[in-house]
């Protein structure tokens, strides 16, 4: 199953929005939803996760310090795009290349489904589901960006 189908999936449970690339209005709702929620406002905040891996495994495959790894190194390296503006669409795709090169589309923060599994086993305290959330709605928004005209 391939990232798009998952996602309709998730879409046709109820337990997402999904944003499709031919229908604007949708796409600006959803971010709007998301910016007004805080979680693209806040992207730009580094995760304290240090690798220690008590969080894994994860049942559905998220490679959860993985994740969180490639996150803060692309903000350390200044390759995430800053969503509060307008999303300039090199650095959207300069993202998103980065991020299916290290991590491969099975293990990524949007196959998490909050579940909460990992949610006791983290010794830093991290809201695991809530930064998978926050990660998944900045490159959602950046896909979209990408499939605008």
């Amino acid at each position: 199953m391939d990232r798009r189908e998952w996602l309709g999936r998730m879409f046709a449970a109820g337990t997402m929005a999904l944003a499709a690339c031919d229908d604007s209005s949708t796409a600006v709702a959803t971010r709007e939803a998301i910016a007004a929620g805080g979680v693209v406002a806040d992207s730009m905040r580094k995760i304290n996760c240090i690798n220690c891996g008590h969080c894994m495994p994860c049942d559905f495959g998220v490679d959860i310090p993985g994740v969180f790894l490639f996150y803060n190194k692309a903000l350390d390296e200044g390759i995430v795009p800053d969503t509060s503006g307008g999303i300039d669409r090199g650095e959207a795709r300069r993202f998103l290349t980065a991020l299916d090169r290290e991590i491969p589309d099975s293990a990524q923060a949007h196959r998490c489904i909050t579940c909460y599994h990992c949610a006791n086993r983290c010794p830093q305290n991290i809201f695991i589901a809530r930064q998978m959330e926050r990660i998944t709605s900045l490159t959602e928004t950046l896909r979209d960006a990408l499939c605008a005209d």
